[in-house]
């Protein structure tokens, strides 16, 4: 692969939006409008504004691997003992938002002026499309079936902002990959 310094992504804003499980991946042209005019594609909804400090944290379980090895040669092949399974944590701010205290808490019910946690939470599922901008450029993580729960427990300070930190993990849904990274640069 030759260098190419167009190819590099510095992601100075970015989005996150969720829909019902199963909902269709955005195309980089739908992107690229969202970019140009704002317009998020399908029935897609934003979660609303996230963490500046923390963007977005990527991690994986498991994924180990085992060197197998001959009488003749020690390191024949490498095999994997476990597969990995990726996810992401975006801190969300929008604490007042009936939406995300759903996310987090595993549900719950929306009243006038009143959110009650649900007794026994439980994973909630969506389409989930975690937007990239670099200037005018956008790269995309779409996953057609997230499992979405708390990561850790709230965050609050009498200095900051109060931060939501939601787990998504891309799971398996009918023929769609886990997930699909989506760009015009990837064409």
């Amino acid at each position: 692969m030759a260098q190419n310094d167009a190819l590099v992504v510095v992601p100075g804003t970015g989005y996150l939006w969720t829909d019902a499980t199963g909902a269709t991946a955005p195309t980089p042209t739908q992107l690229a409008t969202f970019v140009s005019a704002g317009t998020v594609p399908g029935s897609y909804t934003a979660i609303g504004h996230t963490d500046l400090d923390n963007i977005v944290s990527f991690s994986q379980t498991g994924g180990d691997t085992a060197v197998k090895g001959s009488w003749q040669v020690s390191s024949l092949r490498t095999i994997l003992t476990s597969k990995p399974v990726d996810s992401f944590t975006v801190k969300s701010l929008q604490m007042l938002d009936k939406d995300v205290l759903k996310l987090y808490h595993g549900g719950g019910t929306a009243g006038t002026g009143t959110f009650d946690v649900p007794d026994t939470p439980a994973i909630q599922y969506r389409s989930v499309v975690l937007v990239m901008v670099d200037g005018t450029v956008p790269l995309a993580l779409w996953a057609s079936n997230c499992s979405i729960a708390r990561d850790s427990n709230l965050e609050a300070s009498p200095t900051d902002l109060m931060k939501i930190p939601l787990k998504f993990t891309p799971v398996k849904n009918s023929t769609n990959p886990v997930f699909r990274w989506i760009s015009a640069s990837l064409a």
